[in-house]
């Protein structure tokens, strides 16, 4: 037994451990840091102008991430959501004839920035600029794009409709 034990069998064994725990940190290093984020809609409202959706978007990972588009695609074609904050919503309460309350609601601005472990909730605003928005099914395939990665296509369900 005490053969084996030489110097040379020692280093070598140290070696072997040193490089197992290297690659061990890799991959524990790899897996907190890889791109993940999900979306989870909380509502929705479709009519022939566009598509309303109120979504939170949660960061998973370790690093920062930055949503630079958002699109939803139907039958095919892509409906890219509003880059620049617009009205989507409205709420007024009233006692008798004045006017207690008024709320505007915007969609939100890109980029989405997310910090490590951090979310965030908007409204999404799909528009067809060209003709009436097609009907929705209550499923929707989503298209993000970011800045870490290639874009990534979930499908969403998108719940209950918006005040109806």
């Amino acid at each position: 037994m005490l053969k084996y034990l030489t110097r040379d069998n020692i280093v070598l064994i140290l070696s072997i451990i040193g490089s197992l725990g290297t690659i061990a940190g890799w991959i524990y290093t790899y897996f907190n840091n890889r791109k993940k984020f999900s979306v989870k809609s909380n509502g929705y409202t479709a009519n022939p102008n566009g598509l309303i959706i109120h979504c939170q978007i949660c960061n998973n990972s370790r690093l920062p991430i930055a949503i630079n588009e958002v699109a939803v695609k139907i039958e095919g074609a892509e409906y890219v959501c509003t880059p620049i904050p617009k009205k989507v919503l409205e709420s007024t309460h009233r006692i008798g004839k004045t006017i207690t309350d008024h709320e505007a609601y915007y969609s939100v601005d890109f980029p989405i920035n997310l910090a490590p472990l951090c979310g965030c909730s908007g409204y999404l605003y799909f528009s067809s600029d060209k003709a009436p928005f097609p009907p929705v099914s209550k499923t929707v395939n989503l298209v993000i794009r970011t800045n870490r990665g290639k874009e990534l296509e979930m499908q969403l369900p998108l719940g209950a409709p918006l005040y109806q």
